[in-house]
C-alpha cells in the first residue's frame, strides 16, 4: 500500500482531476489497492459467491481480460484504483500478471499544482 498516497488524500493535499479516458496495460504492482477492500481484508475472496480459485480462474483463463477495465486515477508513477477491479488486480499482483486499466483522472499534489501556476503567472508577467 502506498501510506503517503493515503495520508495526502486525507489531509486533503491532492486534488483530482478528470483526463480523457484512455486504457493502458500496467505492472499490476504499480497499483494502489484499496485501503478498506483488498485480499488481507476478511470476507474479500467471498465476494459475488465466488472462492479465491473461481477469481483466480478468470483471471489466469483471460476470461477477465474480456471485462470492462478496472478504473484508475494517476498518481505519479502509480496508479489508484478507484472502482470494481479489485479481485483481479489482487490475483495479477499475486501472479505478476499486468493488468489493463481504464485512467479516467489524476491525482494531483495541491502544493505542486500552486508552485506551478505561480510560475506561469511570473512568466506572464515577465512577458515569456
Amino acid at each position: 500500500m502506498n501510506n503517503n498516497f493515503y495520508r495526502k488524500k486525507e489531509q486533503d493535499e491532492l486534488e483530482w482531476e478528470r483526463c480523457t479516458p484512455y486504457e493502458k496495460t500496467v505492472n499490476p504492482h504499480d497499483v494502489i489497492v484499496d485501503r478498506d477492500w483488498n485480499s488481507s481484508t476478511p470476507g474479500f475472496w467471498q465476494h459475488k459467491n465466488k472462492t479465491k480459485e473461481e477469481h483466480m480462474e478468470n483471471v489466469t483463463s483471460g476470461r477477465a481480460d474480456n471485462w470492462p477495465a478496472p478504473e484508475v486515477s494517476k498518481y505519479g508513477d502509480k496508479y489508484y484504483i478507484e472502482n470494481d477491479g479489485n479481485h483481479r488486480l489482487a490475483i495479477s499482483q499475486e501472479t505478476n500478471r499486468p493488468i489493463k486499466v481504464n485512467v479516467t483522472g489524476e491525482y494531483v499534489d495541491k502544493s505542486q499544482k500552486q508552485s506551478q501556476s505561480m510560475e506561469e503567472e511570473h512568466e506572464q508577467e515577465m512577458g515569456m
